[in-house]
């Protein structure tokens, strides 16, 4: 069968992936620094 890639798989353009996961990777670090800074208001206190 050989290499297939994710936009092969799901029939989609290249570029739509690459900005999807783009997308999810800038907010996944969103959501670990607002994890981080509610840690430290309870480290705080």
């Amino acid at each position: 069968m050989g290499s297939i890639i994710i936009p092969d798989l799901w029939n989609l353009n290249s570029a739509l992936v690459i900005i999807f996961f783009s997308l999810l990777s800038l907010f996944l670090f969103y959501l670990i620094d607002r994890a981080r800074m509610q840690r430290q208001d309870k480290m705080a206190e």
